[in-house]
């Protein structure tokens, strides 16, 4: 195979840094990986904060980051941004309308209902490249009430319609990636019903999955040929001050 034919697409786990991004380390070596590929995705995990914003209190902490966090990821090189997490709506429409700003048409998984399932369609070198971004659920702002498709939110990973992207989506790519966002925190194996779901993206067609949130790796495998990872871990995460 010709080099200059290859595709590399780099995959990133989440992300967030609540402090300034310029107290982020990172070696030459890990910046000549991310900018030798075509392709390099970041799983923007918590939004940018509203300037103003009166929203309620809630049992948990609201997280969000600097924002010097979208200048600081392109720079490294990275063209690329998941939004649908369960962190996406902490700070309500403001802090997504915010963050979507600064990341544009770089970012998806998330919006309104119709943009949010859209598959991100990439071509590069000829090949059409399609990545779906879905996640489990938040305390606001994901898709899950079948029956109420108004405001925004984060495609949601259990619904019916994904199974029917998948198929339709296949039809317009080359190769197409789910980036799920699901599992349980801080355990290093997945849950076998995550395992029955993302093996089930595989069934409906999709070239690989790519998981994100448990903030630890969780392995990986080939199911029918293809690569599913429970869990990449954390890229960088820093919530706190």
């Amino acid at each position: 195979m010709n080099s200059e034919s290859v595709i590399k697409i780099f995959f990133a786990g989440d992300f967030c840094s609540k402090p300034s991004t310029d107290l982020i380390s990172i070696s030459d070596g890990l910046k000549t990986i991310i900018q030798s590929c075509d392709l390099k995705l970041v799983n923007f995990e918590v939004p940018l904060k509203p300037e103003n914003s009166n929203l309620p209190k809630q049992t948990r902490e609201r997280f969000w980051q600097h924002d010097d966090s979208p200048s600081f990821l392109y720079n490294l090189g990275f063209n690329l941004f998941s939004l649908a997490n369960n962190h996406m709506f902490d700070w309500g429409d403001e802090g997504y309308l915010k963050t979507k700003q600064r990341l544009n048409e770089d970012s998806f998984g998330a919006g309104t209902y119709d943009e949010a399932y859209k598959v991100k369609i990439i071509s590069v070198k000829g090949i059409k490249i399609g990545f779906l971004s879905l996640t489990f659920n938040a305390y606001k702002g994901v898709f899950y009430d079948c029956d109420d498709h108004n405001g925004l939110g984060c495609a949601y990973i259990n619904d019916l319609r994904v199974n029917h992207d998948i198929i339709n989506a296949k039809k317009e790519v080359d190769y197409l990636f789910i980036l799920a966002h699901d599992g349980i925190e801080y355990i290093d194996v997945p849950l076998p019903e995550t395992i029955a779901r993302y093996r089930d993206f595989i069934d409906y067609g999709a070239d690989a999955v790519i998981g994100t949130h448990p903030h630890c790796p969780q392995g990986w495998e080939e199911y029918k040929g293809k690569p599913i990872f429970y869990s990449l871990g954390n890229f960088f995460f820093n919530s706190k001050q």
